[in-house]
């Protein structure tokens, strides 16, 4: 029953040593990235506007150039 006291007393004395350590860092507000808190309050009403690094592709796409062939995938038949 000893040792369980003991270590008990062991736990508290390291937890009151690493409390008054100063051994946790401070949470710093400055030190957060506030770089797009104006657009998010800007957008967040909006569920129909999306912005993205997409760019639009030419949907043209030329005929293929070749013989027919007796195959077929799916609804394209194959030249060669």
């Amino acid at each position: 029953m000893l040792h369980i006291i003991v270590l008990l007393l062991a736990v508290a004395v390291l937890w009151v040593v690493w409390k008054l350590s100063g051994a946790q860092e401070k949470f710093q507000p400055e030190m957060l990235d506030r770089t797009q808190d104006h657009r998010t309050q800007v957008l967040e009403h909006s569920s129909y506007e999306q912005r993205t690094n997409h760019m639009p592709r030419n949907s043209y796409v030329e005929p293929a150039s070749g013989m027919a062939t007796p195959f077929q995938v799916n609804a394209y038949k194959a030249l060669m």
